[in-house]
Parts: structure tokens; sequence; C-alpha cells
């Protein structure tokens, strides 16, 4: 499951206690004091045996690809703007 908050998002796997959290990336004339927000996540895919992929939305229109890979590694890569 994908849970999303202000300036990171986090995995975490049925059963398990363990979580997975990476920063969401900001612009930089961002304002320090405001916080980012996912507010679109797109189907997450199946890529490989524990690989997962999802396009993600920000409410800044900057879209963020999400690659998680369960040996507890989240990435996230700024795609642009909508």
């Amino acid at each position: 499951m994908l849970v999303g908050g202000e300036d990171w998002i986090e995995y975490l796997h049925e059963g398990s206690t363990v979580k997975i959290i990476s920063m969401i990336s900001r612009r930089k004339l961002h304002p320090p004091g405001k916080g980012v927000l996912i507010t679109q996540l797109a189907a997450v895919h199946k890529q490989k045996k524990s690989a997962f992929f999802a396009l993600a939305q920000s409410e800044l229109e900057d879209v963020d690809e999400i690659s998680i890979r369960l040996n507890l590694m989240i990435r996230l890569r700024w795609m642009g703007l909508v």
C-alpha cells in the first residue's frame, strides 16, 4: 500500500512491520515552510518478481515516477509538468 503525507511517500507491505519512506521532490523556488502533497496516483504495475512502478502527481502538477523494490528501496524520479 502506498501512503502519502506532506513531503513524503511511504510503502507498507501487508503483514510486515517494515516501512519504506522517501521524500517527494520539490522545486527550487517552492517556499521552504510549505509542504508538497501527492494528489493523484496512477495504477501500480508489477514489473518483476519484487518490483513495482507507479506515477504520482503532486498538487503543483509535477509528475513523479515511483519505483518500489521490495528489498527496502523506494525511488522517486521527477518526470516534468503536465
